[in-house]
């Protein structure tokens, strides 16, 4: 064997060993199953289980809102189109001005001061390290453990927050109710796709419960900024914005969700008083 051939061989051989760990990666990103640690070989089972996972999630015919049946792909893209664009768009509405003027201004100076400073290195990195390793945040596929991992040349940019306070704080408030044996009543409220159908210009309760103007205007600007494709059998259809609803999974979202819901909470306290309920 000449040396230049040995030498084309030696090469390609390196090539071959970089991309087998790039290639399970791809499937095991496909795959997206926690139950395997990572190290798991390529094997046929991913393979099949990705395939599987698509044909099972594939759309093979919709119903549109006339009743027809649509199982042209083209023709059913179009109509996801058509749906999740009526459902993210609204006409602005005006607040009502009895409910916005029955919240009170809670946030002080130092509060806005606390919520205007600079976030620190410190509190994104115990955020980014705290995650799912396996955990993918974005379209671009990478997972929470890339952060970790590359931390030293990225610093961190991807804060994210666990909210699961709601839940513990209902259930104590039951117990305390069943614990004192009072008279109560409990209003559960089955909110259809509420993230979803939260109109941009409530956000103007904000202002109201006594946020920052700036501070208010980073947040229309973090829920603002989205743009909409949907995607189907694996093709992105359709390019829009939005001017209603939040993004699941945004760590900001539930957060905004609860003061906006204030305003609800505040109108029902306002029917009780006036004997209205």
């Amino acid at each position: 064997m000449s040396s230049l051939l040995y030498d084309r061989l030696k090469l390609l051989n390196l090539q071959l060993t970089e991309t087998f760990p790039r290639e399970e990666s791809y499937w095991r990103q496909k795959f997206r199953d926690l139950r395997f640690s990572e190290g798991d070989r390529n094997t046929k089972f991913f393979h099949s289980s990705s395939k599987l996972k698509r044909l099972r999630n594939r759309i093979s015919y919709i119903t549109d809102s006339n009743g027809n049946t649509l199982v042209d792909e083209e023709e059913i893209a179009s109509e996801a189109v058509r749906f999740f664009k009526s459902l993210l768009t609204v006409d602005p509405v005006a607040l009502d001005n009895e409910i916005v003027h029955s919240i009170p201004s809670l946030v002080s100076q130092e509060d806005n001061k606390m919520l205007m400073a600079p976030f620190t290195l410190a509190e994104l990195k115990e955020i980014v390290f705290s995650m799912h390793p396996e955990k993918v945040l974005g379209l671009d596929g990478f997972t929470a453990l890339f952060f970790p991992k590359c931390w030293e040349f990225i610093g961190g940019f991807v804060p994210g927050r666990e909210t699961s306070e709601g839940a513990i704080v209902a259930h104590e408030i039951l117990h305390s109710i069943s614990q004192q044996k009072v008279p109560a009543m409990i209003l559960k409220l089955d909110m259809l796709k509420a993230y979803d159908r939260v109109n941009w210009q409530s956000l103007g309760i904000l202002h109201r419960l006594g946020f920052s103007r700036f501070w208010v205007k980073w947040v229309f600007s973090c829920i603002s900024s989205a743009r909409f494709s949907v995607l189907v059998n694996g093709s992105p259809s359709g390019f829009f914005a939005s001017s209603r609803g939040f993004r699941q999974a945004d760590p900001l979202s539930p957060f905004l969700f609860i003061l906006l819901a204030e305003a609800l909470s505040r109108a029902i306290s306002n029917a009780t008083s006036s004997s209205l309920w």
